[in-house]
């Protein structure tokens, strides 16, 4: 099979990566537009979808999902999937948890499709600037390190990297945590709490990753990756981020209208997430708490010693 990418959905990463990934002569990319307003931005695509059911899935090598998390299982739900043997690499792009069934996008993707060639793609990635052609380096997981070695490989372009990993979970897991995390960082902001005060907060959701992430089935050190610590270093101190200014305007009791932020969907899902694996954590409950009551996000280091 030739290296093809087929890019589902054109919202703002949908549209970041395309750009990103045109800039690779030897890949042919492919792209779903739910409407057809945005032809004129990728009329230089190999292929351009509006019908999900007729997008001839077997001719790709990757497809990658950047569609919101709650749009997910409705978007790949509706492909005509094929188990004729040239099954793509399914790449999620979206970050959060699934309100209904609680699970995170690479496990629909799973479920839906019946492959175990599935993956994650996470890291810190302002869209405009990959629109831009700057440098951007992002980590891509796969259940096997060696399909994350070939997608790293055939998707990374000069300014576009990717680099691989074997611990989908773990990204997964970050990818949704640094978004809650961010949008404190935003509400102590918006509270006029001081840049200390946001440092030692930030610093304590890295300590409470690293000790979540092994008990919840990830692995540590990807805490440390780029598309751990890197991703949470841009998200959570960048007036840029969606999350942080989500967080901002909840701070300040500005409004919050026209601001998408994966957070705020997150933030309780993530937790009950946690309780169903019998794992409690007061930080990220106390995160959750303080979207409707922000100034209880003052008390949050209280109990802890780190």
């Amino acid at each position: 099979m030739s290296t093809a990418a087929l890019i589902i959905g054109y919202g703002a990463f949908g549209r970041a990566l395309y750009h990103a990934l045109r800039a690779k002569a030897s890949l042919s990319v492919a792209v779903y537009l739910r409407t057809p307003t945005a032809e004129m931005d990728c009329r230089d695509a190999d292929a351009i979808y509006h019908d999900l059911p007729a997008i001839p899935v077997g001719r790709f090598s990757h497809v990658l999902v950047a569609v919101p998390s709650y749009a997910v299982r409705s978007t790949v739900g509706a492909l005509a999937l094929r188990r004729d043997g040239s099954d793509p690499v399914f790449i999620s792009c979206a970050k959060g948890i699934d309100l209904e069934s609680g699970q995170f996008p690479s496990e629909m993707l799973a479920d839906l499709t019946g492959s175990d060639r599935i993956g994650a793609l996470s890291g810190p990635s302002f869209t405009d600037e990959m629109v831009a052609g700057k440098r951007t380096l992002v980590s891509v997981a796969t259940p096997d390190l060696g399909m994350a070695k070939d997608v790293a490989r055939q998707l990374s372009t000069d300014n576009f990297r990717l680099r691989p990993t074997d611990d989908v979970h773990g990204l997964e897991l970050l990818s949704v945590a640094k978004n809650i995390i961010a949008l404190g960082a935003g509400l102590i902001d918006g509270l006029k709490l001081g840049e200390n005060f946001r440092a030692a907060f930030v610093a304590q959701g890295v300590f409470e990753l690293a000790d979540l992430l092994p008990r919840l089935g990830g692995n540590a050190d990807t805490l440390h990756s780029i598309g751990g610590l890197g991703d949470i270093l841009l998200t959570c101190v960048s007036a840029r981020s969606r999350n942080y200014r989500m967080g901002l305007a909840i701070g300040s009791g500005e409004s919050a209208a026209g601001i998408m932020s994966e957070g705020l969907n997150s933030a309780t899902s993530f937790v009950r997430y946690l309780e169903r694996k019998g794992v409690y954590s007061t930080y990220f409950e106390s995160v959750a708490d303080a979207i409707d009551a922000p100034a209880g996000i003052i008390n949050i280091l209280n109990n802890h010693a780190a």
